[in-house]
């Protein structure tokens, strides 16, 4: 699709950056964007409560999507939605009704079993596309990951390296015990390990505390309440070997870790087996491992990284996913 003067509503959460790299590509072909903000909840507190129970703030959303949606005085020509979980249906209505020719896209990065009653809406867009291959195939969703915009600019060869394996992400459900694993076989092969365990409030670690063994043998510690600037994220990933990647227990996607370590050419040790199915897939560069019992061979951790050629590559930044998304 020609997207040269185009008007989109791009309505997402905030996430990783991923939604300042789709819109800065929109730009880049043209289009004016008007972001807005999917949720109407701001507070972390409100957004774990959201999470359980979201019939608390529908009044509240649909109240914060007839404001804002009134104000755009533009004829939009296409609105896109990441995620969706804070739409309701008539507040989709209203976008409807404003503009009778827009055209609707949905988007997921998470599997449709983690966002509360977004089943009943997809049928009120006019394409939905998904990152989870299994969601794909039950629901007859188009199929597409997600991206990064993470490159590798420096030739790996005159990088030095400062960590043999290293782990960033936000914690939840089983990573917590993963990580520890991972701490622990590093040390007994002499392996240099670095991790940054990101955790969104003190409330959450009182209650992995209370319910969740692997954050207790971690390590309070271990865990950092304030995020770290994607700069440094970017430096520490550039000077390790091999990055590890968990992804949720409930999810086949790739996550945005996977997309990262493949666009800075590095190796990578996951827990999605799945990973097998895409086109970059290399078992030179991949070590898939059992979540519950991780073990890595010599000859994976010595071995060099293996080339990936740049048209598959592209398929998995920003540029690849506009165009499939807006074909």
């Amino acid at each position: 699709m020609n997207l040269n003067g185009k008007k989109i509503l791009f309505i997402s959460p905030e996430f990783f950056g991923v939604d300042h790299s789709i819109m800065n590509e929109l730009k880049k072909r043209g289009a004016t964007v008007i972001w807005l903000d999917e949720r109407s909840v701001k507070s972390s507190f409100g957004r774990a409560v959201n999470s359980i129970s979201p019939k608390l703030f529908v009044k509240q959303s649909n109240n914060y999507y007839k404001k804002n949606l009134s104000s755009i005085k533009d004829n939009i020509d296409i609105v896109l939605v990441i995620k969706g979980e804070m739409i309701s249906a008539s507040s989709i209505e209203l976008i409807r009704n404003k503009w009778p020719k827009v055209q609707l896209i949905l988007y997921f990065y998470d599997p449709v079993e983690n966002i509360k009653g977004i089943i009943s809406k997809v049928h009120l867009y006019d394409r939905v596309i998904s990152f989870e291959p299994k969601d794909c195939q039950k629901y007859g969703f188009e199929f597409r990951p997600l991206f990064s915009d993470f490159i590798s600019k420096e030739p790996q060869t005159e990088v030095k390296s400062k960590y043999d394996i290293c782990f960033y992400g936000t914690m939840y459900g089983d990573r917590f015990n993963v990580v520890y694993q991972m701490r622990e076989f590093c040390k007994n092969k002499g392996l240099r390990f670095y991790s940054f365990c990101f955790l969104r409030g003190k409330f959450m670690a009182l209650y992995y505390m209370l319910t969740n063994s692997g954050f207790r043998k971690l390590g309070k510690s271990e865990i950092s309440f304030k995020s770290k600037p994607g700069s440094e994220l970017a430096e520490i990933v550039v000077r390790s070997n091999i990055i590890l990647d968990v992804n949720d227990i409930k999810q086949q996607g790739l996550t945005i870790r996977t997309l990262e370590t493949l666009l800075s050419k590095k190796k990578m040790i996951t827990t999605n087996s799945d990973i097998k199915r895409y086109d970059f897939y290399n078992s030179a560069n991949i070590c898939i491992v059992d979540r519950n019992n991780i073990d890595i061979p010599d000859t994976f951790l010595q071995s060099k990284y293996h080339e990936v050629p740049e048209e598959i590559l592209v398929k998995y930044t920003a540029k690849g996913w506009v165009d499939d998304v807006f074909r």
